[in-house]
């Protein structure tokens, strides 16, 4: 199975820091689907992230700003 500390040699981010930069796109994009965020987030900040986890962070600040 490999060196197990290959798997954590990768830069990961925080949910909160992906929520923010979520956020931060939608913010500036209100009209950009999830998919669009999504590719927003990789070519702006290098971040690989589905639209469907762009929804679970969109979600997840609408209850917050509710």
């Amino acid at each position: 199975y490999g060196d197990q500390r290959d798997l954590h040699s990768f830069p990961t981010r925080r949910s909160s820091d992906l929520r923010k930069l979520v956020y931060d796109e939608t913010k500036r994009n209100p009209s950009a689907t999830q998919q669009e965020i999504a590719e927003l987030l990789e070519e702006n900040h290098g971040v690989t992230i589905s639209r469907q986890m762009v929804g679970k962070h969109q979600k997840a600040l609408n209850g917050h700003l509710a």
